[in-house]
């Protein structure tokens, strides 16, 4: 499995708006186990983290948030409201074995447009928000 964006560390705000701006979303936390937090599992992350080329089998456990297909409402509200800005700024997409964006979600992202990349994906289907850390601690 794997996202469309990554988050490396999804802060507590970060949570409560995206709660807050889809009733659509849902989330879940994947290789707890045999792939914890260990010395491998770490240095493949600091590995991706750097830009390096991992085995995503070797990556630690970590959470995704998926944003199902909200409301164009619900993106107008997020995209206005500003409470996502500071999670948009974040986003990144690594080379490591990342979903493909939708069409209209790869130009906003090319064009340097993390928010409207993301709001794009979701109204296609579904963006989701791959995170290795939730508020500075291991998934």
């Amino acid at each position: 499995m794997s996202g469309h964006f990554v988050v490396w560390d999804i802060k507590r705000q970060d949570s409560d708006a995206l709660r807050s701006a889809f009733t659509t979303l849902s989330h879940d936390i994947v290789n707890a186990d045999p792939h914890v937090w260990n010395p491998h599992t770490q240095q493949t992350l600091m590995t991706a983290m750097g830009g390096g080329a991992i085995n995503r089998e070797d990556m630690p456990s970590h959470g995704y948030y998926h944003i199902n297909h909200p409301s164009q409402t619900a993106c107008d509200t997020a995209r206005d409201g500003g409470t996502l800005d500071s999670l948009a700024l974040r986003l990144v997409r690594p080379n490591i074995g990342l979903k493909t964006l939708a069409p209209d979600a790869a130009i906003a992202w090319g064009e340097g447009r993390k928010l409207d990349a993301l709001l794009a994906q979701a109204r296609h289907s579904t963006a989701t928000i791959e995170y290795y850390y939730a508020a500075g601690m291991h998934v």
